[in-house]
């Protein structure tokens, strides 16, 4: 004969009807947009962005375009890879996170399959970070900070005022009315700038350089090859430096310069200088040094090559390049 202990039975009774509401408020407070999508899948979804700070945008192949608003939610619209196996549009603490997930037996190259193709709207005060391979990317009209990881898509930025940083291998980057600071790293992709920043950092291993800006504060522009172009006023404690290995580096003048300036090569480098006439002195190193001061001196720019070409050029001469 079995004996059943009632007051066990009772007790597991009790606490599983105690268990009962925790478990319903757990299911309840699910996100409601983790759910399964079909790949090539049309969306249309949209969060509210109380307590949020920032997103995070993840995307393989195909392309993004941010655009921001006055309303305080943030909304996806278009179609996803048609070879995802996962959507992902979900608050995490201070965070949305929007991610098109590929798994790693799916190609990320741009020709095998179609790639998403999203258009999000989003809170102008928001902090953005993006991540991609084969993904064009676009963003106007951000307040927030812009962090831009990028391997062989276009980056195309306009109209930030917070930080912008931007690593890009391949793509085109191209950059229109950026105040905040900018920080930007390239391998092999282009950067074509026009911003009103002041405060401006390039890193690059074989890219052309164009930077167009209205005043400069501290500029520090960087490459190994390739043709590096700077222009804007020069502020009166501002400090440019401009280096490469072995491409070819200038500073594009308009008014009359003041500052202290130091030009150096080293072997078979090259300096040219509409400021101030360079005559090539011989040395056992075959290196050439320029140092001298226009005005009064405050500012500085320095500019340094291995075997490359350095220098001060007028900005007609850029204008005219233009024109051809």
């Amino acid at each position: 004969m079995m004996f059943f202990n009632t007051n066990i039975f009772s007790y597991r009774k009790k606490r599983a009807f105690n268990l009962l509401p925790w478990t319903l408020s757990l299911l309840l407070s699910l996100p409601i947009f983790t759910i399964s999508v079909f790949a090539g899948e049309k969306i249309n979804q949209s969060l509210t962005t109380d307590k949020i700070s920032k997103i995070k945008i993840c995307n393989d192949r195909g392309s993004i375009k941010v655009h921001t608003w006055d309303k305080l939610e943030v909304l996806v619209k278009g179609q996803i890879d048609d070879l995802a196996d996962n959507f992902i549009f979900d608050k995490k603490g201070e965070l949305i996170l929007l991610e098109v997930e590929l798994t790693a037996k799916h190609a990320h190259g741009k020709n095998n399959g179609k790639g998403s193709k999203l258009e999000i709207w989003l809170p102008k005060n928001l902090d953005l970070q993006f991540n991609g391979i084969a993904t064009d990317f676009s963003i106007t009209g951000l307040q927030g900070n812009v962090n831009i990881n990028s391997v062989s898509g276009a980056v195309n930025a306009k109209s930030i005022s917070g930080k912008l940083h931007v690593k890009n291998i391949s793509g085109k980057t191209v950059l229109n009315d950026i105040s905040g600071k900018i920080d930007i790293s390239l391998v092999s992709g282009n950067l074509d700038a026009n911003v009103v920043s002041s405060d401006i950092k390039v890193k690059t291993i074989s890219s052309d350089i164009s930077v167009i800006t209205n005043q400069i504060e501290n500029v520090s522009l960087f490459s190994i090859s390739g043709t590096t172009k700077l222009s804007g006023k020069l502020d009166e404690d501002g400090i440019i430096k401009l280096e490469n290995i072995s491409g070819e580096s200038f500073f594009y003048f308009s008014d009359s310069i003041d500052a202290k300036i130091a030009i150096e090569t080293g072997p078979d480098g090259t300096i040219i200088n509409r400021v101030k006439s360079f005559e090539r002195k011989e040395s056992h190193l075959n290196s050439q040094q320029q140092h001298f001061v226009e005005g009064a001196g405050n500012a500085s720019i320095t500019m340094n090559t291995v075997s490359g070409k350095v220098g001060l050029k007028n900005i007609k001469e850029l204008n005219k390049r233009k024109k051809r």
